[in-house]
């Protein structure tokens, strides 16, 4: 492991005080792997490792000296356009801290917001012996009604405003590709509501740039150019989004995680498929 600082920008800087301390270590190895990958054919989609913003409590920090160690889960993120025309979304997450195993399975447009299309899945599974073993259930949009159906039974999960739009939270990671971040950035009006974990509505969304930053790669000798946004809006802390320069997802920070790519499909994310 390297004992040089490694400069990170604020939005995914944890490595201080009682944040992981190789915190900075570990992002920088993971991103040079996926700055290779970038390069390399691959699976038509991504997979992230998840890290702690804040290792206490979550492992010693004898464990988080590897970059194994400070990983407590995984993201797989996958989308295919089928005959439709609309993009068929497969997210699968671990969280070894939780025991929690969750899959999201959506349809969106293919508009620049990936608005959601038709109804969605959820299913979660719980490793441990507590009370909760899982859940399955079904989300629908209803005009601007949303829903979520469990066991039988129905429970609305929140309203939209006149106008806007709603967008599953891992589509955001296609809005540089769709041209949607270029017209929130050149002021084109838009309404967006984002659904967190599939059933959570968040209204009055916004995105806003960060501009770009060189992330430094010592390990390898080089860097990497990322843009970055911010999405936050009402309910939903401030979450920050790290773009390639050809639109590729490489870093997500929110307030307890931070999600970076391990490896990347040898095109920005975009495959055909029969669906």
């Amino acid at each position: 492991m390297m004992n040089q600082p490694i400069s990170l920008h604020w939005s995914y800087a944890y490595d201080c005080g009682a944040q992981a301390p190789l915190f900075g270590q570990h992002i920088e190895r993971f991103l040079a792997q996926a700055h290779v990958s970038l390069r390399q054919k691959s699976d038509p989609g991504q997979s992230y490792s998840i890290l702690p913003n804040f290792w206490s409590g979550y492992k010693s920090a004898a464990e988080i000296e590897t970059d194994e160690g400070i990983v407590i889960g995984k993201l797989v993120l996958r989308r295919l356009q089928g005959a439709d025309g609309c993009w068929h979304y497969d997210i699968h997450r671990s969280n070894s801290t939780s025991g929690e195993a969750a899959a999201y399975h959506f349809r969106t447009r293919d508009d620049p917001w990936r608005s959601t299309e038709g109804s969605w899945t959820i299913r979660s599974e719980q490793s441990d012996s507590g009370s909760f073993v899982g859940l399955e259930a079904t989300g629908t949009t209803d005009r601007d009604c949303i829903s979520i159906t469990t066991s039988g039974k129905t429970v609305e999960i929140g309203r939209l405003e006149p106008g806007e739009k709603i967008v599953p939270f891992w589509a955001v990671s296609d809005w540089i590709s769709s041209g949607a971040a270029e017209a929130l950035i050149s002021g084109e009006p838009a309404k967006v509501a984002v659904l967190e974990n599939m059933s959570r509505l968040r209204n009055g969304i916004s995105f806003r740039p960060l501009g770009l930053w060189r992330q430094e790669l010592p390990s390898i000798g080089s860097e990497i150019t990322m843009r970055g946004f911010m999405l936050s809006g009402q309910g939903l802390p401030p979450v920050y989004w790290w773009f390639a320069e050809d639109g590729r997802l490489l870093v997500v920070s929110s307030t307890f995680q931070t999600y970076v790519l391990e490896t990347a499909s040898s095109t920005n994310p975009i495959a055909k498929a029969g669906l």
